[in-house]
């Protein structure tokens, strides 16, 4: 009868975890940009941590993000095809290069982390934890999804999530970056589609966002969650004399 309390417990435990997220998180991760030359990788599906560091590496220092964002007006259907390209050389480059620093576990269940890696053989850190449940939201926060300086651009992501933690945060960071390449220059178009059908013909319009960037050294500042709302923010920003698109004027 004890076992059976206990196991009980045990997934109690989990679940709840699971259920209302994350409330502290190591000071590395909010505010990374306290730790120069250090990558955040995400353990996710097949893809473990240290894999997802390499790429991100190679994404972050240089890259060309190309291709068209689709929206089907009458569906609300949205389909996404655009991709971040590097060279095969940078990853291997930096493949078996990367040391872990520190981690913390996301999801008990899965058995997913975020892991910190540096390029340096640097001591592991003993992480400070922040708790956010009664934080306020940052100014940065409020400038979403994108603003300026003098020398830099900088995006805000925004992404809203009840199940799992590492997605909704690798998907705020591409937000990030899709931020900063939508408000600098796209190309866009609109075209009407005819669907004949037994019910009668209806005209549906189709938007196409065309992007096309070539990026170095992408900087992520920033990282906060509202966990009222499960709204998970990542600042970037990127120096104007590293962004360039053929768009642009």
């Amino acid at each position: 009868m004890k076992i059976i309390y206990k196991l009980a417990f045990f997934i109690l435990i989990i679940s709840t975890t699971n259920l209302f997220g994350i409330s502290s998180y190591p000071d590395w991760f909010l505010f990374p940009e306290n730790y120069p030359n250090t990558i955040v990788g995400y353990s996710y599906g097949n893809y473990s941590a240290i894999i997802d560091a390499e790429r991100n590496y190679c994404v972050y220092s240089n890259c060309i993000a190309n291709g068209t964002l689709y929206r089907f007006q009458n569906y609300d259907k949205k389909n996404s095809e655009y991709f971040y390209y590097f060279s095969s050389d940078s990853l291997k480059n930096v493949n078996n290069q990367l040391y872990i620093v520190s981690s913390f576990l996301t999801n008990v269940i899965n058995n997913e982390y975020i892991k910190l890696f540096s390029k340096d053989k640097i001591k592991s850190i003993t992480p400070k934890f922040v708790n956010l449940k009664n934080s306020l939201m940052p100014e940065w926060v409020k400038k979403k999804p994108f603003f300026y300086d003098k020398n830099y651009y900088y995006g805000v992501g925004e992404y809203q999530s009840r199940a799992n933690e590492n997605d909704a945060w690798k998907t705020a960071e591409e937000q990030a970056i899709f931020a900063i390449m939508t408000n600098l220059a796209i190309n866009f178009y609109s075209v009407n589609i005819l669907n004949v059908n037994e019910n009668g013909d209806n005209y549906e319009q189709a938007t196409a966002i065309k992007v096309k960037y070539k990026f170095d050294n992408i900087q992520i500042q920033k990282r906060w969650v509202d966990l009222n709302k499960h709204y998970y923010y990542v600042l970037i920003k990127i120096k104007k004399s590293d962004v360039y698109s053929p768009f642009m004027n």
